[in-house]
């Protein structure tokens, strides 16, 4: 089985559109529980699953073979899309937070600073927290739609150790069961590898990212912006630094005979 872990803001939808084999990707909509997931499972045998799940699915899932594929993202702007996301929406906790303090960035960035608001997501999810801190969340969660880390979209703060073997866990996770690490910076590029690599086909030709211009509420150039939310994310930072190490000898991995049983 092929897992697509998906990161929340990573180019993950703009794979699927253009990947024709992904047409028929298993994707369950809302918050499924165990129990539903599993079901969907052996109803419909998939040999592609994707989704925002976090590392151990295939536990869930009870995978006998399966691999792993991600995109990544630089952290500050992972983390600065996914705001303009949540200001978006709605019922979101970042909108109501924006209207709270008047639209003052500063305030509003130190109350996300506080809370913690979808720090280091991809050394989480990657790194695959204990399943008995993965729940079924409530609509109105705004990042994560399938088995959701808590942490990952509130307060839920690890030690500075936990967070390192987190880290260590989600370099170990790559290192063992990827075989394919892609870039949002160089999507189009990694997915003509990927189809390559997987004898897929791409639904036409290469073009860029394309959705309604948006203007991203916090200034990219102010100094304090920007190491917040690189502190609020030092493990992603330390995590796509990681990956970008180890792209090349990660992609080049054979496929095993069996990944499709």
């Amino acid at each position: 089985m092929i897992i697509f872990l998906h990161i929340p803001k990573t180019a993950g939808r703009y794979f699927i559109k253009h990947v024709h084999q992904l047409s028929g990707l298993l994707q369950l909509p809302g918050y499924p529980t165990q129990c539903t997931l599993k079901t969907k499972i052996k109803e419909k045998s998939p040999q592609i699953i994707g989704g925002h799940y976090p590392f151990e699915i295939q536990n869930v899932i009870e995978a006998n073979c399966f691999i792993y594929i991600s995109f990544f993202r630089h952290p500050v702007d992972r983390w600065l899309s996914w705001f303009y996301h949540c200001n978006i929406e709605r019922k979101s906790w970042i909108r109501r937070t924006i209207n709270k303090y008047n639209r003052n960035e500063k305030k509003v960035l130190r109350a996300c600073y506080k809370k913690l608001m979808a720090h280091n997501v991809m050394t989480r999810q990657i790194g695959g927290e204990n399943l008995r801190n993965i729940s079924h969340l409530h609509r109105g969660g705004e990042l994560i739609n399938a088995y959701a880390p808590k942490s990952c979209i509130g307060g839920h703060l690890y030690s500075d150790s936990e967070m390192e073997e987190i880290l260590e866990r989600a370099k170990n996770n790559i290192r063992q069961y990827y075989h394919y690490i892609g870039f949002q910076s160089t999507v189009d590029e990694d997915i003509d590898h990927i189809c390559e690599k997987f004898k897929w086909d791409r639904n036409g030709s290469s073009s860029q990212i394309k959705g309604i211009v948006k203007k991203i509420y916090f200034d990219r150039k102010d100094k304090d912006t920007i190491k917040r939310v690189q502190k609020m994310n030092e493990y992603d930072l330390k995590l796509y630094e990681f990956a970008k190490d180890i792209k090349d000898k990660i992609n080049a991995r054979p496929l095993p005979n069996n990944y499709l049983s």
